[in-house]
């Protein structure tokens, strides 16, 4: 079995900076298979400075909860939200605008555009020395040619879905995604594909009611050291029912470790609460053999 020393020494050697692009994520577009040495500012948090921590992002969560929720208020233009599959694919992020991909770190971070559907924006932060700065969404960031859009439409009214988080052993291949705000995968550092889809939170399932999976509305990444296998990140979280805070340490390796900690914030009182929930689909199963005889 590779340690993690192992593959931190393995970036030790890579960490001059070569850039490749990203494996395809089942409902998003693949980034470039190769890329050159950046030409384009990578991406950084660019909006005002404010003061973050953990503790700032719990009180904020509470504070919600204490409040009505209020649902997104995100209007995508038509053209975007009406693109069929392959269309959605081709919407494909400039690699050399990856966050701290000119930086000479272990751990670069790509975005995804809102679209089919994925129509709901979430808000980036970059959190560097205390202090947390908007990732502002701009065209220059995605190609649109293929999908046929014009990039002046999308300024001022399109935004990011998510994002995928790559690493210095292999800038090829994600070693985590968050798409569509509400769910996130990790692939396995042996198996190097996705597993199951985990949810931060599910609220009344298997009732005969609608059930609700709190989504996340904001991140932030919290710039790692130099030479730093753990990204930090935040999460806030949002739904009719409640509000929460999360903090993510990512510890990609032979084992990928993903560290949550989560704190709850209900609005009213919740009958069934699923903690750490995973979602996935399968065709058939040991009790239905019909669909195949694999």
């Amino acid at each position: 079995m590779v340690r993690r020393r192992e593959i931190l020494k393995t970036a030790m050697a890579l960490a001059a900076g070569q850039l490749a692009g990203a494996d395809l994520v089942d409902a998003a577009a693949p980034a470039q298979t190769s890329a050159p040495q950046p030409a384009s500012p990578a991406a950084a948090g660019s909006g005002p400075a404010k003061p973050f921590d953990y503790a700032w992002l719990k009180g904020h969560a509470r504070f919600l909860a204490g409040n009505p929720y209020e649902t997104s208020k995100d209007v995508v233009p038509a053209a975007i939200a009406t693109l069929n599959y392959d269309q959605y694919q081709s919407l494909r992020f400039r690699t050399d605008h990856a966050l701290w991909g000119d930086a000479g770190l272990y751990f670069r971070v790509q975005f995804f555009h809102v679209g089919r559907g994925f129509n709901q924006a979430v808000q980036l932060y970059e959190v560097k020395d205390g202090q947390a700065r908007e990732i502002v969404y701009e065209p220059s960031m995605f190609e649109f040619d293929k999908a046929g859009l014009d990039p002046a439409l999308m300024r001022d009214h399109a935004g990011f879905a998510g994002f995928r988080v790559q690493f210095v052993t292999d800038w090829k291949d994600d070693v985590a995604a968050f798409l569509g705000a509400a769910y996130f995968r990790a692939v396995g550092g042996d198996t190097r594909q996705y597993g199951l889809s985990a949810r931060a939170l599910a609220v009344d399932t298997a009732y005969p009611r609608p059930e609700e999976f709190p989504r996340f509305t904001a991140f932030w990444f919290e710039r790692p050291a130099k030479a730093s296998g753990t990204l930090t990140m935040y999460a806030l979280m949002d739904s009719p029912s409640i509000a929460g805070a999360v903090r993510f340490l990512i510890d990609p390796g032979a084992t990928m470790i993903m560290d949550i900690d989560t704190a709850l914030y209900p609005r009213k009182a919740i009958d069934r609460l699923g903690v750490a929930p995973l979602t996935s689909m399968f065709f058939y199963g040991e009790n239905d053999r019909r669909g195949a005889n694999d």
